[in-house]
């Protein structure tokens, strides 16, 4: 019973990543939410700072996810490759845990400013 309960509540967190990454009002937050959520669902860590989603997710596929569009996707994963935040290896994203999650924490700050 304590696995099923716990496979569920995985489950339910989740999707409510998911949830949240889509309801970002802004291009950029949405792709940094979707990224923090296939790295938690899919990634494979590579270091403790580091990890990589082992699945050939193109860009159609971020925008297909978050409903922007490619070129949206492609101009939002520059400026996070530019903050060294994420970059492609062998058709894959690599995704550098601690600076994505002090995006994730100052957007939260901010929230509670507001």
């Amino acid at each position: 019973m304590f696995q099923i309960l716990d496979r569920c509540a995985w489950e339910m967190l989740i999707h409510q990543m998911h949830i949240n990454a889509l309801e970002q009002s802004k291009a950029y937050e949405k792709v940094v939410h979707t990224l923090h959520y296939l790295s938690l669902c899919f990634g494979h860590e590579l270091r403790t700072d580091m990890v990589e989603i082992p699945l050939p997710i193109t860009q159609q596929d971020v925008a297909n996810f978050t409903g922007l569009t490619r070129e949206t996707v492609s101009v939002e994963l520059k400026k996070l490759a530019t903050e060294k935040v994420v970059f492609s290896r062998n058709r894959n994203y690599v995704v550098l845990t601690d600076k994505l999650n002090e995006l994730l924490d100052d957007e939260y700050e901010r929230r509670l400013i507001r």
